[in-house]
């Protein structure tokens, strides 16, 4: 990492395995050699953007030579060189307004997000800088996922799972994870500790309202490979609900592709509802 001369790096990383120390290992060699230098550091709270500013103090006073301190709050640091370090809470609202950044730190960047993550990378475009975006993963979505998942070839990616801690203790590990399969929660074993992208771990349903309208532009055997489910759950004194559940053979998510509620149906109108639902979607089953 320490190495990187890149443009665009991911990090997928297990906790405790360094990420932040050695990212603000980075961002200390950045605004040391070069001057006039701006590094940005964002994570979901600000909380977390000052313990990876406070690393980085701890880095600087470390050193027996190096530029001036001449200003060292929670949110920035300041050398006399003219460089600058900036920490950031991920708020659309408020993040904007930075410019020429040399390199931009993006830590825990599953929980950042794509709103935000969006809004910090024009920041980049004068300076032509770096971006670091490292995490443990937080399910098969967002921006993280899709950068690790489907990032081109000018994203280096590396990947630290528990496994390879010389720090963290196998035992502990193979207790952890006999714990997470009595419980059921297997998939919380394969997500911390190894940095596996599991679409359990934030629901099995995700909305998709983009489905929806993508597919009403397409003729109905040309669903650009979705597969389609009709539930219905008949509501004898309430309202009968409809839900058009969709997923793709790539895609470990399900989406709520369209749902409703209509009052007052009879099963034989209920029927005639869903017939309607198949003239639009190519049902594999109904249930």
């Amino acid at each position: 990492m320490l190495r990187w001369t890149g443009k665009r790096m991911i990090l997928n990383i297990a906790r405790q395995s360094g990420k932040s120390t050695t990212a603000a290992a980075l961002a200390l060699h950045r605004i040391i050699f070069w001057p006039k230098s701006l590094v940005v550091l964002v994570s979901p709270s600000l909380q977390q953007s000052f313990e990876l500013h406070r690393k980085l103090n701890e880095h600087l006073t470390k050193l027996k030579q190096h530029p001036r301190l001449i200003e060292d709050n929670k949110r920035t640091i300041e050398l006399d060189n003219g460089s600058r370090v900036v920490s950031l809470a991920a708020r659309e609202d408020t993040i904007r307004g930075y410019s020429a950044v040399s390199l931009l730190l993006e830590d825990e960047a599953s929980g950042v997000s794509d709103e935000v993550h969006e809004a910090v990378r024009p920041m980049l475009s004068v300076s032509n800088g770096q971006l670091l975006v490292m995490s443990t993963p937080n399910g098969y979505k967002g921006h993280f996922s899709d950068i690790w998942h489907k990032g081109g070839p000018e994203w280096k990616k590396l990947e630290v799972t528990a496994w390879n801690n010389p720090r963290v203790k196998k035992d502990f590990l193979e207790a952890e994870r006999a714990e997470k399969e009595r419980l059921g929660l297997s998939w919380k074993f394969h997500q911390e500790y190894e940095c596996s992208f599991i679409a359990a771990s934030a629901g099995l349903v995700y909305p998709f309202d983009e489905i929806k309208n993508s597919c009403a532009k397409l003729p109905r055997d040309e669903i650009c490979g979705w597969q389609f489910v009709l539930a219905i759950d008949y509501g004898f004194t309430d309202s009968t609900a409809f839900v058009v559940l969709g997923w793709q053979r790539d895609d470990p998510n399900v989406y709520v592709v369209e749902s409703f509620k209509r009052p007052g149906l009879t099963p034989a109108e209920a029927g005639e509802v869903a017939l309607g639902l198949t003239k639009r979607y190519p049902f594999a089953r109904m249930v």
